[in-house]
């Protein structure tokens, strides 16, 4: 039942961390400018995009996982 994955795509499978505050897998805060951030890689693109609320952040983190 295992499947042939590279190193990459293995590591989408990985879970949040512990120390993980905002409950949310890629989504992180930064209380240097009081903002919350969106990072991840996709297709080799890094997309990295700050936001005010962390609602705003999960939103668009829906909008581009759906791609």
């Amino acid at each position: 039942n295992l499947r042939w994955t590279t190193p990459l795509e293995n590591q989408q499978n990985k879970g949040d961390y512990k120390n993980n505050t905002t409950g949310h897998k890629n989504i992180s805060y930064n209380k240097a400018d009081d903002k919350y951030r969106f990072d991840k890689e996709i297709d080799g693109k890094r997309i990295y995009k700050a936001f005010k609320t962390l609602e705003e952040a999960i939103e668009f983190k829906k909008l581009t996982m759906c791609r």
